[in-house]
């Protein structure tokens, strides 16, 4: 009974939460401002071409134990590697994580994220390792309808110097095994 619950609050909480009381613009019928991540999206396209033979990796995969629990989908290159994915288990909660090698990215950039070609969020990025380990911290009310249409979609592209398509096939199961963790 105790995982039914847990699976009600942590699947349909966060969606009716979301749309009760919020709008594009912030809090409905409020004078609240919207969150500084919402008002970011502006500064980037409100869609992208997702051409099918571009996406990257086959299917979203349990995380390697050594980097946390959770779940990934990766490129693999000649020399580089680039996954993008959501993780815990690190001592910072629930995080959305980007693993890479080949670039260097510092903390308080922004990358677009877009479902099926359509800008969905913008995730504000925290160094851990510049050259290897992005985060992003889960936010509830940022980010459960990402979490939502990362399951349902399928492409997810990230805005970092150029646009990188990922598969979201397997994504659902793995990211409600992360929620359940």
């Amino acid at each position: 009974m105790n995982s039914l619950i847990r699976a009600c609050v942590t699947l349909f909480f966060p969606l009716l939460f979301s749309v009760i009381f919020f709008s594009q613009d912030g809090l409905a019928g409020s004078n609240y401002p919207s969150s500084p991540i919402l008002e970011s999206r502006g500064k980037f396209p409100q869609t992208v071409n997702v051409n099918k033979q571009e996406i990257q990796g086959e299917k979203w995969e349990k995380l390697n134990a050594s980097n946390g629990q959770g779940a990934v989908v990766c490129w693999n290159g000649d020399e580089n590697y680039l996954c993008f994915g959501l993780r815990r288990g690190k001592g910072r909660g629930i995080e959305f994580v980007h693993f890479f090698s080949g670039g260097d990215f510092q903390t308080g950039r922004q990358f677009p994220i877009y479902i099926d070609g359509e800008l969905k969020s913008v995730l504000a990025i925290e160094a851990i390792q510049s050259t290897s380990e992005l985060v992003t911290p889960f936010d509830l009310l940022e980010h459960a309808e990402l979490l939502e249409d990362l399951k349902a979609g399928s492409t997810v592209s990230i805005g970092y110097d150029k646009v990188i398509s990922f598969t979201l096939k397997g994504s659902a199961n793995q990211l409600k095994r992360v929620a359940r963790q």
